[in-house]
């Protein structure tokens, strides 16, 4: 086999240790996001988009410039819940402890970050 096959195989391995996350961390990135996003504030509003596109992002779609809006700590569980939402196949809500009534609530709290209500698309 080529070189470059190998090498492409490390550059595979060492991007996954950067990346890595564990369950325990999204779920702890998870649960303290929530209690943010369920808070009538700029902060809250970004905490929940990223939760609620983590669960469903066709419906609530992300925009990553807003992640600026947010203090160092909470970017950083923001960052570790998208990591553990892509690399664990585990969307927020079974992870996190009530997380069905939970999300259920920035459902209610947040109808405005659907995309169509968002960007204005009247359908």
């Amino acid at each position: 086999m080529s070189n470059a096959f190998f090498d492409a195989l490390r550059a595979e391995e060492e991007a996954r240790q950067r990346l890595a996350v564990t369950l325990p961390d999204y779920q702890l990135a998870v649960k303290t996001l929530l209690p943010v996003a369920l808070t009538d504030s700029s902060g809250g509003r970004v905490c929940a988009n990223v939760l609620l596109s983590l669960y469903d992002s066709d419906t609530y779609p992300f925009p990553i410039a807003d992640l600026g809006v947010l203090d160092l700590p909470l970017l950083e569980h923001a960052l570790i819940a998208i990591r553990g939402r892509v690399l664990l196949g585990e969307e927020p809500h079974t992870i996190a402890a009530d997380g069905q009534e939970a999300f259920h609530r920035l459902l209610e709290l947040w109808p405005q970050l659907v995309a169509g209500v968002r960007y204005g698309c009247p359908f």
